[in-house]
């Protein structure tokens, strides 16, 4: 029998694309056994965020079990933010902690790439109700995003501003953006000796 101790992660490359693609199907399946995926999910080899390998800003993680991906996440920093683009589990893993960890691993890496970060973000479709309640588990929080001054300094305008230089402010396609401020995690991590 496996546990979470017996998990592995390395940086992806490009041969691990195809899997994670699998990985992304698999994870909608207990949810949506038609093949529906809520939202833009990303399983075009030739679109983001795979055109994007090779980004400094972006940290590419796998998390194996005996030498099986069963798991992924994409993180970029930018400025004081740390943002989350996306984590997937396979559906054959859900529920058995491997997204807890992944998202522990995304905390600790953002406070290893940059420790004076201010926040960690991500953005979730507003049909995808399942990611939306495991985000909200770990204290994420909605931002509703017409009230935030673009003009102010910290993480969460940082990101915004990157949102903005690529024509996606406020966010388009049914995108909620969520945030967790730094001072929060650490107090997980420290409640949870982590």
């Amino acid at each position: 029998m496996w546990s979470t101790k017996s998990v592995k992660y390395r940086e992806a490359n490009p041969s691990d694309f195809s899997r994670m693609i699998g990985i992304i199907k698999s994870s909608f399946l207990p949810y949506y056994p038609d093949g529906y995926m809520p939202g833009n999910q990303s399983i075009r080899l030739d679109e983001s965020p795979y055109t994007w390998h090779g980004d400094s800003a972006l940290d590419w993680t796998i998390c194996e079990l005996e030498g099986e991906a069963i798991a992924f996440s994409l993180s970029r920093l930018i400025g004081l933010n740390y943002h989350l683009h996306c984590l997937y589990v396979d559906s054959r893993f859900h529920k058995k902690g491997f997204g807890m960890q992944l998202l522990i691993k995304h905390w600790k890496q953002g406070l290893k790439v940059n420790p004076h970060l201010d926040t960690f973000s991500l953005h979730v479709d507003k049909e995808n109700t399942v990611a939306r309640g495991f985000y909200e588990k770990f204290e994420y929080r909605e931002v509703i995003q017409e009230n935030v001054n673009l003009e102010q300094e910290g993480g969460l305008c940082d990101w915004a501003r990157n949102c903005r230089s690529h024509g996606d402010w406020p966010l388009r396609k049914n995108h909620l953006l969520y945030i967790i401020e730094v001072k929060d995690v650490m107090s997980r991590l420290d409640e949870n000796h982590i």
